[in-house]
C-alpha cells in the first residue's frame, strides 16, 4: 500500500511539472504591445489600460478605391482563461440607436418638388442614401434629389409624410469591406406643407465610422509572450 500511495505521488508530481512547463504567461503578464498579422500586416495593439486598436495594412495599393483609415476597431480586452483573452469592441456609432442626425427644413426652389439633401462629415463617401418617403424610394449620391410632389397628392388634406432614411455602403468601390454595409438612420413624421427642402446633417458619418469592424467578444490565443492567434492567424509581436 505504501509503494502504491508512493507511486501515486510521484505520478502526481511529474504531472505538475509537464504541466508546468507548458504554462503560457496569463494576458495581464503579457507586456503590452503591438502584435503584427503576418498574412495581412494588419496590426493589434494592445495598451496597458486594457484597450485595444486594431489597424489595418498599409494602404500600399496601386489603385485607391476608397479613402483611408489607419484603424479596423478599437475596444477593450480582457483576460478570459491563462491562455485566452477577449476583445470587445466599443459601440459602432453607425448604430441605429447612436446614429446622430439634425433635420432642417426650409422653403426653396419650385414648390412643385421636394428637396432632398444629405449632408455627411466628409464628402465623397461611397454610400447612397436610400429615402423611403410614405412607400415612394428616391435613391441619391447626397446631392439634393428632386421628387415630384405629385406622389403626395394627399398633401392638401394631410400634409404629413413618413420620412425613412437608411445608409448603403457601396462594397464594389472599397478596399476594405469591413464594417456593415447598411444603417438605418431615423423615421420622421414631416411636414411638408410650407417647407419643401429638407436636409439631414450625419456629423458622425466618416470614413473611420464607415468601415468600423465590430468585434463581438472575439477571442484570442496566446501562443506565447510574443505570439498570438487570432482570426485565423498567427500574430508576432514587433517592436515600433
Amino acid at each position: 500500500m505504501k509503494y502504491l500511495i508512493l507511486f501515486l505521488l510521484l505520478s502526481l508530481f511529474a504531472l505538475l511539472g509537464c504541466q508546468n512547463t507548458k504554462l503560457i504567461p496569463t494576458p495581464n503578464n503579457i507586456k503590452p504591445g503591438i502584435f503584427k498579422r503576418l498574412e495581412t500586416g494588419e496590426k493589434l495593439e494592445l495598451k496597458p489600460d486594457s484597450t485595444y486598436v486594431w489597424y489595418r495594412a498599409p494602404n500600399t495599393g496601386h489603385m485607391i478605391l476608397d479613402k483611408y483609415c489607419d484603424y479596423i476597431s478599437t475596444g477593450k480586452w480582457v483576460t478570459v482563461e491563462s491562455n485566452l483573452f477577449e476583445l470587445t469592441s466599443d459601440s459602432p456609432l453607425l448604430q441605429s440607436e447612436n446614429i446622430k442626425y439634425e433635420i432642417k427644413s426650409k422653403a426653396w426652389g419650385s414648390q412643385d418638388s421636394l428637396y432632398l439633401e444629405v449632408i455627411p462629415a466628409e464628402k465623397d463617401l461611397a454610400v447612397q442614401y436610400v429615402w423611403l418617403i410614405d412607400g415612394y424610394t428616391v435613391i441619391s449620391s447626397g446631392k439634393s434629389q428632386i421628387a415630384k410632389k405629385d406622389i403626395f397628392q394627399f398633401k392638401k388634406e394631410y400634409p404629413f409624410c413618413n420620412f425613412y432614411l437608411t445608409v448603403t455602403r457601396d462594397n464594389t468601390k472599397t478596399l476594405f469591406p469591413q464594417g456593415e454595409s447598411e444603417f438605418y438612420v431615423f423615421y420622421e413624421n414631416i411636414n411638408f406643407e410650407h417647407s419643401n427642402h429638407i436636409t439631414v446633417s450625419l456629423p458622425d458619418l466618416n470614413t473611420c465610422t464607415l468601415y468600423f469592424a465590430l468585434v463581438n467578444h472575439q477571442y484570442v490565443l496566446v501562443k506565447s509572450e510574443n505570439e498570438l492567434k487570432w482570426r485565423g492567424d498567427v500574430w508576432s509581436r514587433i517592436n515600433e
